[in-house]
């Protein structure tokens, strides 16, 4: 025979879900307590942190910050493996999936490259006269994209990680882009022309594969370049295009 069971009691049931502890009554919850969340470690930077990137592997961080310095951290420590002061503010970084290749755009208008190993540059490089806007190392490291907007010299440049040799310059004044994730494919919004296009590339045969008229305010592509997706900063609409097809798969108001 089951014992007798005073439900008029206070009963307390605990379901422990992956973030957050309830406790019951036959009444109903009586309320709900948050874990208590702790961060692997924190570090106190010399400014105000403007950027950050980690590796693809996940196992390096770096920082960018007001104080002009560039702060690289293995993920299991708190202390900096290394940090630089460069001739400006960072304002974009990219690391290369391994963590082995950092690259700096800064304000003072140079691209910097850092080797995981070295506190120092490898190399650095002036490029846009302050106007950096966009910088990507691509997954292996062998190639760094940068986009500039300065009417002076304009573009998106393609260096490589190696020897910082030009590989490519597409010119253009480009306001927004991309590359796909497999690093096949460019898009940028162009505003050299009257009305602005959004241009989409092949980067291996340098082949403009379509131009749509559009001021882009954001442009986005898949991993494989198949979708480009650009928000428009003239008539509120998202529109969608496949690669081959430079008319718009659909758009959204």
């Amino acid at each position: 025979m089951l014992p007798h069971l005073n439900w008029k009691s206070l009963v307390l049931i605990t379901l422990i879900l992956p973030s957050i502890l309830y406790a019951g009554s036959p009444q109903g919850v009586l309320g709900e307590f948050e874990p208590r969340i702790q961060p692997l470690w924190t570090y106190k930077a010399g400014g105000e942190v403007r950027c950050l990137a980690v590796s693809g592997d996940g196992n390096y961080i770096a920082a960018g910050c007001s104080d002009n310095r560039v702060y690289y951290f293995s993920t299991g420590s708190g202390t900096p493996l290394w940090s630089f002061s460069i001739g400006g503010a960072p304002i974009e970084i990219s690391i290369s999936d391994d963590g082995y290749y950092i690259a700096v755009a800064a304000d003072d208008g140079n691209i910097y490259l850092f080797g995981r190993e070295e506190g120092t540059p490898l190399w650095s490089r002036r490029v846009g006269y302050k106007n950096i806007f966009h910088t990507l190392i691509t997954r292996d490291g062998e190639s760094i994209f940068v986009g500039t907007d300065h009417p002076e010299d304009p573009g998106v440049f393609i260096f490589e990680s190696s020897s910082q040799r030009m590989i490519w310059r597409y010119e253009c004044i480009p306001h927004h882009m991309a590359v796909s994730e497999d690093e096949r494919y460019l898009a940028v919004g162009d505003n050299s022309t009257s009305p602005a296009k959004v241009h989409y590339v092949e980067i291996a045969t340098r082949n403009v594969l379509w131009k749509y008229s559009l001021l882009a305010n954001s442009i986005a592509t898949s991993l494989d370049g198949e979708i480009i997706v650009v928000g428009s900063g003239s008539d509120s609409y998202v529109y969608c295009f496949r690669r081959y097809l430079g008319v718009p798969h659909m758009g959204i108001l």
